[in-house]
């Protein structure tokens, strides 16, 4: 800091301002304009250290958008597969007669609980919904019957 070329300027203090700088200085045994470019330097450095860090901050809330995009986009897609496999089950199962909807009623509860459980143990041990619909296509494109 003292080594530099040095540039003259004209700062004005509050006089309670000065004599902190004063007091610092003399602790210090250095000259005021000394204290006055150490603070200055400390001033600078830690807002740098502040941008670099926000900097930071940022990057990884533009990388949680994305993340989030990406799992909104998941989301989508596991809606419309469901509604596509529930469209495909109710247009192609028989209306049950109506001695036995009662019976189907009652036992709903219980098949919605296993199919719920299924979903989630599924989803659960291949990772995501997406990653399991790939490799359901995988095993149909090789030739194999999907395990749904």
């Amino acid at each position: 800091m003292g080594t530099q070329k040095t540039e003259r300027k004209t700062i004005r203090f509050s006089k309670e301002l000065a004599k902190k700088i004063y007091k610092h200085a003399a602790a210090e045994n250095k000259s005021f304009s000394e204290t006055v470019e150490f603070c200055c330097y400390n001033y600078f450095s830690q807002a740098e250290e502040r941008e670099e860090k926000w900097d930071i901050v940022l990057k990884r809330m533009v990388r949680m958008v994305t993340d989030i995009k990406r799992l909104k986009e998941d989301v989508m897609f596991s809606i419309a597969s469901v509604d596509g496999l529930a469209r495909y089950f109710f247009a192609l199962s028989p209306e049950i007669p109506k001695e036995e909807q009662q019976s189907a009623n009652a036992a709903s509860a219980r098949r919605y609980k296993i199919y719920v459980d299924y979903v989630i143990n599924n989803v659960r041990a291949h990772g995501g919904l997406l990653e399991r619909v790939v490799m359901e296509k995988k095993t149909a494109d090789d030739g194999n019957k999907p395990n749904f």
